[in-house]
């Protein structure tokens, strides 16, 4: 066989070949472990992120209309008339419905559970004898069209009447005072 001659300069060519191929081979190797993992990690972190300022958008929007409610209610209370009486209300209602015969109106007192702001609410308790379904609702549409911000606090029962045509109900509304 014949031997071949390699010169200086093609050995070292051949040995600075040789040199690339193992550095690549290395950062093949080490790109994963290294700038490509900080790659990876930064893209989840990114998606956590944008996760993130979605539900934080979210949120605010939904303070957002929380806070217009909250207007809308204050706005409600100012635009009663000064003064405005929860049990004075009721008893036109019932007259105005032809129930003032059939119930019976009473102011009453916040219970414990509602103390701190028991100083700013108005609660009366209506009880309604031998009423129908018809009557009951027409009140109930009576109160809320009015816009003067009462709402049903409790229902305590709604059954037939003993011995009488109708429904009886024992029901408490209350209202923030003004």
């Amino acid at each position: 066989m014949a031997e071949t001659k390699v010169g200086k300069r093609s050995r070292a060519g051949l040995w600075f070949a040789v040199f690339l191929m193992v550095l690549v081979i290395v950062m093949a190797c080490a790109i994963p472990m290294g700038p490509y993992k900080d790659f990876k990690t930064s893209q989840r972190r990114l998606v956590q992120l944008r996760s993130d300022e979605k539900l934080a958008l979210e949120t605010l929007a939904e303070e957002r209309r929380n806070l217009q409610q909250q207007e809308e209610l204050m706005q409600r209370i100012r635009s009663r008339q000064p003064g405005f009486d929860l049990g004075a209300f009721m008893s036109k209602v019932l007259r105005d419905t032809k129930l003032a015969e059939r119930s019976d109106l009473q102011s009453v007192t916040p219970n414990s559970r509602m103390m701190e702001s028991a100083g700013n609410l108005s609660m009366v308790e209506l009880k309604l004898n031998g009423v129908s379904l018809a009557d009951l609702v027409n009140l109930l549409h009576k109160v809320y069209d009015s816009k003067n911000l009462i709402m049903l606090h409790e229902l305590k029962f709604i059954r037939t009447a003993q011995g009488e045509k109708g429904l009886d109900c024992s029901m408490t509304f209350t209202t923030p005072k003004g």
